[in-house]
């Protein structure tokens, strides 16, 4: 054994060891590094003549704070270093985003934690683009939604895919805010309104829910979370049209266009819903709206009075359907035929206006709801009180 305290020398620099003793019973070294005193203590004389020569080794190379770590930190670090490597980072790039990654939890305990739940979620999902994501969704829900849903559908989630040109997975919650707030009309180039955004994040919500359910985005992701709907402050009243012009509109109509809109102004049905008609749902004493033509999914029937009665009775029939063309053919000759009679069009004033008269005959919100297919509490809040009975029995005898 050598003579204690023992001192190792390099490049100018010296490290004591000292043997045990009664009050301090292991080996210990005794070294300062930039005016900081260092005195780890070891098992063994091997332990600590070894580290001796670690601490000398840093120190003759300049590496002052190599030397200033203690040996387990010193094998730590180097085990650090090794894990860089075969990762093919340097320790410079390891060390930055694990320091990332921490910072980005509350709770560093959490990080092994967070990075096994990555890993399983990587190992899961699909990578898939947003357009391919959107060909499929829409491809499986073809023959699911009616036809104007779809077409809906299509559209929005078209206007979605152009903009994000990524994997599904690299969705931003930020981008995804950021898309909505700036949607605008394609023609007036304005903002588009709270309720037909809110349409737009119902889209968006069921495909992602589809994408979760299809494994293309993990089951715990945020992104739905942005899509809640907001409120709607709606204090416009609802316009109606008055019998007259109802009466002026239907005469200013082809045979086939006068049919649909004495169903929707003497039945209440949606246009949607009156285009889908076929003559098997016309019965004799009422309309039956089958759960697929019905935008709740909810099947209804509406009486038919004797005024629609008359207008159905005078119509030659020669298809099955009762509406021989497209939608937006529908659109056109509505708008030609409001020119005509010098009506203003008003959006859904048909379906408004049989509420609110149907309303003020049956003096009951939950009958006009089932008829009408809406909520009883929609009824009462918007259409109470529009009209008056003398009103709505002049409304209800136009043919």
């Amino acid at each position: 054994m050598p003579k204690f305290p023992q001192e190792i020398s390099k490049g100018g620099f010296a490290v004591r060891i000292y043997k045990p003793t009664e009050s301090k019973p292991r080996y210990r070294l005794d070294y300062t590094v930039d005016g900081k005193r260092f005195q780890p203590t070891f098992r063994t004389y091997e332990l600590a003549q070894k580290e001796a020569t670690r601490v000398l080794n840093q120190l003759a190379y300049g590496n002052k704070t190599g030397a200033g770590l203690s040996g387990k930190e010193a094998e730590l670090f180097l085990r650090f270093k090794q894990t860089a490597q075969r990762k093919n980072l340097s320790l410079e790039q390891a060390i930055a985003e694990w320091t990332i990654a921490l910072e980005a939890l509350p709770d560093p305990s959490l990080l092994p934690i967070a990075a096994r739940s990555y890993v399983k979620g990587e190992i899961n999902l699909g990578h898939i683009s947003v357009q391919e994501a959107v060909d499929q969704y829409l491809d499986s829900k073809r023959h699911q939604l009616r036809k104007t849903t779809f077409k809906q559908e299509t559209f929005r989630l078209g206007k979605f895919a152009a903009v994000f040109k990524s994997d599904i997975g690299q969705l931003d919650r930020g981008a995804l805010r950021e898309w909505l707030k700036k949607l605008k009309d394609a023609k007036t180039k304005k903002s588009l309104n709270v309720k037909t955004k809110n349409h737009y994040r119902a889209t968006l919500k069921t495909f992602l829910g589809w994408c979760i359910d299809q494994d293309y985005l993990p089951q715990d992701t945020t992104l739905p979370s942005v899509l809640k709907k907001e409120r709607v402050l709606d204090d416009k009243p609802i316009q109606i049209y008055t019998p007259d012009e109802f009466k002026a509109l239907l005469d200013a109509s082809s045979p086939q266009l006068k049919l649909i809109l004495a169903i929707e102004g003497l039945c209440g049905l949606r246009a949607s819903e009156a285009l889908q008609l076929e003559w098997k749902d016309i019965k004799k004493d009422f309309i039956e709206i089958g759960k697929a033509k019905a935008k709740t999914r909810s099947r209804r029937l509406v009486p038919i009075c004797k005024s629609l009665r008359s207008i159905l009775d005078n119509y030659r029939k020669c298809n099955e359907s009762i509406w021989d063309f497209s939608e937006s053919h529908f659109v056109t000759k509505s708008r030609i035929a409001h020119q005509e009679a010098k009506v203003k069009k008003i959006n859904n004033g048909l379906r408004h206006s049989f509420i609110s008269y149907r309303l003020a005959i049956t003096c009951d919100e939950n009958q006009t709801a089932t008829e009408a297919g809406n909520s009883p509490n929609m009824i009462f809040q918007h259409y109470r009180e529009l009209v008056t009975r003398k009103e709505a029995l002049k409304w209800f005898k136009i043919n």
